[in-house]
């Protein structure tokens, strides 16, 4: 008896371990990263698998849309050197649908990566493309497929501050730095190293001359940034005095603000921009008038006003230096009809 119930479990067990071995999966995941590269290089972009196929599982052929933006990157070709579809008989890539399909005469087996997508980022990519498998199927729908997307961007490099200060005189001190996907070590340059110079290494700029420039620099794997242009300002720029005086008018009525600079001819100012805070409860901003001003006598300058809520900003450059006194623009307000009998303050910066 003994004997018999020796001999019942040890078919029992066998029993179940064949039944274990020839189990199928019912659901497989596939998985795509979230990566990025260098425009206009080509990378090997994996597709994950990360179930173990078997034997019994009997995948033996597949199929996918691959999904992008095409401003972003295109899809070259395809690699399964060293990849689970390594040595399948047929691995085929539509460059015009972006379809992939593989069939084998044996199961396909294994765990890791099923094979790479060749990504090339285009040269003037901008932002980032979703990369999604559209209708992914093996053995035309067995096991089911469930994918986790992912996303390819261009690699960047921001350089900080982008618009430098407008009021650096000469000798005056400007750290620079980069964010982003650097690559140590950066390198530092200026536009116009007259104007200017820059510690090739730490991005500490010292203004040598009156005159404009801007920074460039670039990191160890080629990606670079520049600033904006901004000046580089005469020392007796510390003295120049820009106001205006205190006045009232009636509700409804519209009036010209003269805004007021002192003498700027031995400044060498070539570019500017001031602000005018004012109180929303009594004035409305109508526009900024050059006429018979300062301004009006330089046709070479261009003035871009913007009247936002409670502001006037003026920038303004030109391609000669700014000379004389007196009133530099005028802004034009209009009193609210119903506004408070109350002062409203104006101040300029």
């Amino acid at each position: 008896m003994k004997k018999f119930f020796s001999q019942m479990l040890c078919a029992l067990l066998s029993a179940v371990c064949i039944g274990i071995a020839g189990a199928q999966i019912d659901t497989v995941h596939l998985r795509l990263q979230d990566s990025f590269g260098k425009r206009g290089s080509i990378y090997a972009y994996p597709i994950f698998c990360d179930d173990t196929l078997t034997v019994a599982d009997s995948v033996i052929s597949g199929q996918f849309t691959v999904s992008h933006n095409d401003v972003v990157m295109d899809i070259v070709g395809i690699d399964t050197v060293g990849t689970m579809l390594s040595g399948v008989q047929s691995v085929l890539f539509y460059s015009a649908t972006k379809k992939v399909g593989f069939i084998n005469a044996q199961p396909i087996t294994g765990k890791g990566v099923l094979l790479y997508l060749k990504i090339q980022i285009k040269t003037n990519a901008s932002g980032t493309s979703p990369v999604t498998l559209v209708n992914p199927l093996f053995n035309e729908g067995k096991p089911i497929i469930f994918v986790k997307n992912g996303s390819i961007r261009p690699t960047d490099i921001f350089i900080n501050p982008k618009n430098p200060p407008q009021n650096k005189i000469v000798g005056d001190t400007i750290f620079f730095s980069a964010t982003g996907d650097v690559t140590p070590p950066l390198s530092w340059s200026v536009s116009d190293t007259a104007i200017a110079s820059i510690n090739s290494t730490t991005g500490r700029l010292i203004g040598k001359k009156v005159g404009q420039t801007k920074v460039i620099v670039f990191d160890a794997a080629g990606l670079f940034d520049q600033s904006n242009i901004f000046p580089i300002n005469s020392p007796t720029l510390n003295s120049l005095i820009i106001s205006i005086r205190d006045t009232s008018f009636k509700q409804n009525l519209t009036f010209d603000l003269p805004i007021r600079i002192s003498d700027v001819t031995s400044l060498g100012i070539i570019s500017a921009q001031w602000i005018l805070n004012y109180n929303t409860n009594t004035l409305v901003a109508k526009g900024v008038i050059i006429d018979s001003t300062t301004l009006a006598r330089k046709p070479n300058w261009d003035v871009v006003p913007n009247l936002g809520n409670g502001f006037v900003s003026v920038a303004m450059a030109g391609s000669d230096t700014l000379t004389g006194n007196g009133i530099l623009a005028y802004v034009r307000f209009q009193v609210k009809r119903f506004a408070p009998i109350q002062s409203s303050n104006l101040t300029l910066q």
